[in-house]
């Protein structure tokens, strides 16, 4: 999967990455270098720390989300 952003890094405006897994991290770098917004989606308490920090305000919260996503049953 990174090897597949890295490839497609060029055609991008905007990647949302669904893994908080440290190993995206040179992939995040690189994006973020070519100018592409970059936002993380994973769980808070199983997201590398560095993910984190490198994320910033674009890090997004699964857990957060699902008050935000509330489905009502008909």
């Amino acid at each position: 999967m990174p090897l597949l952003c890295w490839e497609s890094a060029i055609a991008l405006d905007k990647a949302i990455i669904l893994s908080g897994d440290g190993d995206f991290l040179p992939v995040l770098k690189f994006l973020k270098e070519k100018s592409k917004e970059v936002i993380i989606l994973a769980r808070g308490p199983r997201t590398a720390r560095e993910i984190r920090q490198f994320a910033g305000s674009n890090f997004r919260d699964f857990e957060y989300l699902k008050y935000l996503l509330k489905f009502e049953e008909k």
